[in-house]
C-alpha cells in the first residue's frame, strides 16, 4: 500500500470539506489486504477503553511508546466487517478523524486499529458444517475451522447480512444457496449469508490494523475551514497533504 487512498463514495459517504483523514492507500507493488487483518479477532471492552460504538480514541502502546487510533466502524455505514475490508481492498483506507484529537501524539509508528461490533462471534457451531471460506491469512491452525483453536477471520465472509441471494456455483464446484452479492456505494462483492439455523451472538472486537501513511486535509475554498484543520494536522509527525474538495 502507498499513501494515497482513492476518493470515491464510501459506505460512510464522501469526504467532507475541512475534514482530516487518516489514510493508507494502494499500490500494485504493495502488501495485500490480508496482512493487515487481525486473525483471530481480539474482543474488546469498548467502554473500558473510552470508545463509543462510533468514534475514534487514542490508545498508547506501553511496549513501544507509540500512540494508535482506535476506530470503531459504525454499523449504519458498514453492517458487516467484510463491507469495510472489501472497500479498503479496492480504494484504500480513509478514515475521518475528530479535529479535537491531540495530533501531536501521532507519528509514523501510529496505526489505525479497526473495531466492529460484529467482528467476533461467541459461538460459530452453526457455521462449521457448511464453512467454505479459507482462512484469509492462510494460518495452518485455521485450515479446518472445526479444529481451529479460535475464531478464524474467514467468518466475516461467512456471515454477511444485506446481500442479494444469487443462483451460482461456489468455488468448490457445489451449489451454494447461501451465496449473496453484497452491494456497497461504489462496488459489490460476493460472500455468504449466515446459515438458516444460526443465532449469532456478536462480540465487539479488533479486526484490522493499518499504518497511517499520511493525513489528508480536504480543502474548503468557500469558508476556509481547512486552514484550522491543517494547523491541527501538521502537529502530527506524519506527512500531511491538502487535497482538493
Amino acid at each position: 500500500m502507498n499513501t494515497t487512498a482513492i476518493p470515491v463514495v464510501r459506505g460512510c459517504g464522501t469526504r467532507k470539506r475541512g475534514g482530516i483523514y487518516a489514510e493508507c492507500g494502494l499500490s500494485p507493488a504493495g502488501r495485500p489486504l490480508e496482512e493487515f487483518l487481525v486473525d483471530p479477532p481480539v474482543p474488546i471492552d469498548g467502554p473500558a477503553l473510552g470508545l463509543s460504538p462510533i468514534g475514534v480514541t487514542l490508545l498508547d502502546d506501553p511496549c513501544t511508546g507509540a500512540t494508535h487510533l482506535l476506530d470503531w466502524v459504525g454499523e449504519e455505514a458498514y453492517p458487516n466487517p467484510a463491507d469495510f475490508l472489501e472497500e479498503v481492498r479496492r480504494f484504500g483506507l480513509s478514515r475521518r478523524l475528530p479535529k479535537t484529537l491531540p495530533f501531536a501524539r501521532l507519528d509514523r509508528r501510529s496505526r489505525v486499529v479497526q473495531v466492529h461490533r460484529r467482528a467476533s462471534l461467541a459461538d460459530v457451531t452453526a457455521y462449521l458444517a457448511d464453512w467454505r471460506r479459507p482462512c484469509p491469512k492462510q494460518l495452518i491452525a485455521h485450515r479446518e475451522p472445526t479444529t481451529a483453536p479460535s475464531l478464524c477471520a474467514g467468518i466475516w465472509w461467512e456471515d454477511v447480512s444485506g446481500g442479494a441471494p444469487i443462483e451460482a456455483i461456489g468455488s468448490d464446484g457445489l451449489d451454494d444457496p447461501r451465496l449473496v452479492r453484497r452491494a456497497m456505494p461504489s462496488f459489490s462483492y460476493l460472500a455468504r449469508m449466515a446459515p438458516a439455523d444460526a443465532v449469532p451472538t456478536y462480540v465487539p472486537a479488533i479486526f484490522a490494523s493499518f499504518p497511517v501513511a499520511r493525513l489528508a486535509v480536504i480543502e474548503d475554498p468557500e469558508s476556509g475551514n481547512h486552514e484550522a484543520a491543517l494547523a491541527r494536522a501538521v502537529q502530527a509527525a506524519l506527512p500531511v497533504d491538502l487535497e482538493p474538495a
